[in-house]
């Protein structure tokens, strides 16, 4: 039943994969590639190959990510939002536009990833705070 599931998901992949490469704000058609189009050549390799390899690889890491959380917390109901990793990173967030306003994205990417690993924080009585 497993391998019907897995021919399956990869045909599926495949077909998205496909679509991915043929749907863009650029009307370009595969035929368009293969008879040698330089305008048509650049924008799949500039545009929307790597696109397709970003969505790849930012999906299998999203799902190893799971894994590995479900796999130290013994839970395979784990998730984001019941682990409370959602809260603490969203709080960072916050925390982040509301007193480093001014400052790069790189910035409020540490304060998201700051407060992340600050589990125990009570976020509401945090925001309310805040907002008095």
């Amino acid at each position: 039943m497993t391998i019907h599931k897995t021919i399956l998901a990869t045909a599926l992949l495949i077909v998205l994969a496909v679509c991915s490469l043929v749907l863009g704000a650029a009307s370009v058609s595969l035929a368009d590639l293969f008879r040698g189009d330089e305008h048509a050549y650049s924008i799949y390799v500039v545009s929307r190959v790597p696109r397709l390899l970003a969505i790849i690889l930012a999906g299998a890491g999203l799902s190893v990510a799971g894994l590995i959380m479900q796999q130290i917390v013994q839970n395979r109901f784990a998730s984001p939002s019941t682990t409370g990793t959602i809260d603490c990173a969203l709080l960072g967030y916050v925390v982040g536009l509301i007193f480093l306003g001014g400052a790069s994205q790189w910035v409020h990417l540490g304060a998201i990833f700051f407060f992340r690993r600050c589990r125990y924080v009570d976020i509401r009585t945090l925001l309310a705070k805040a907002a008095i």
